[in-house]
């Protein structure tokens, strides 16, 4: 349905355009450019370095905890009830600890992937916007059928609200 939609509103913008001149169109494909431009390339290693350095501080930590359980289970036949027991507690505490690491690094990370990428998608849509405007272009679209600049003339917003305005107007006199 969406596609439908744009495509309908891109055919009403190229026959308005038609009409005014000539129709200059272009394509962009906004994930190539967000991962392939040095930019996208810098993002993607800083985040890589960051995610590298949660794993490491997880594995340490999961380590950690291998190592506790290994000495409860070595050490559990020669351990009192008490000692037991705060060995457990110690392991279940280091378990919930672990757990949260991996949350809060999980969340950070998206966080933060989110934020590389929302910055250079900003830059490359204002760069297409400028490019489109300064080389003639009516519409830029993205292959996902995102439009990315699209020419003023062909904005056809405020005709279709006068048009469903005078409709809303005609139907309240019947």
């Amino acid at each position: 349905m969406r596609k439908l939609l744009i495509f309908a509103a891109a055919f009403s913008l190229l026959t308005v355009a038609a009409y005014a001149g000539t129709v200059k169109i272009g394509v962009i494909d906004m994930q190539k450019i967000v991962f392939e431009s040095k930019e996208g390339k810098k993002a993607k290693a800083e985040w890589e370095k960051e995610y590298n350095e949660k794993k490491q501080e997880i594995d340490k930590k999961t380590k950690e905890l291998q190592k506790l359980q290994e000495e409860l289970k070595k050490n559990a036949a020669v351990l009192s009830e008490k000692a037991k027991k705060q060995k457990q507690e110690e392991l279940r505490k280091k378990a919930m600890e672990l757990q949260f690491l991996k949350q809060e690094a999980m969340q950070y990370l998206q966080k933060r992937n989110a934020e590389l990428v929302d910055a250079i998608l900003k830059k490359a849509i204002k760069i297409v916007q400028d490019y489109g405007k300064r080389n003639g272009y009516t519409l830029i679209i993205d292959r996902t059928g995102k439009v990315v600049y699209s020419d003023p003339s062909v904005d056809l917003t405020k005709k279709i609200i006068q048009i469903m305005d005078k409709g809303a107007s005609t139907s309240k006199k019947k």
